[in-house]
């Protein structure tokens, strides 16, 4: 579904769910901090990844979202 479960998670579930249980407006704005702070991360992990399995992963990602799920086809679908 998501080549990183884990930040999904936390920026899907965990950190809206935290969010509404404290209760506050501005506690709301702590997924889109959560989704900042992986988009400065992620790119590290990918480029090791690219690094570590080449042609391959570069094909993985094409086909699968990072934090999003991507539904429907792709080109290497046909």
């Amino acid at each position: 579904m998501v080549r990183h479960p884990l930040y999904a998670a936390w920026v899907w579930c965990i950190v809206p769910g935290l969010a509404l249980m404290q209760g506050t407006l501005l506690a709301l704005l702590a997924p889109v901090v959560a989704a900042l702070f992986y988009k400065l991360c992620i790119p590290h992990e990918e480029a090791w990844l690219h690094d570590l399995h080449g042609e391959a992963y570069k094909a993985y990602s094409r086909r699968v979202g990072g934090i999003v799920p991507r539904f429907g086809r792709t080109q290497e679908d046909g």
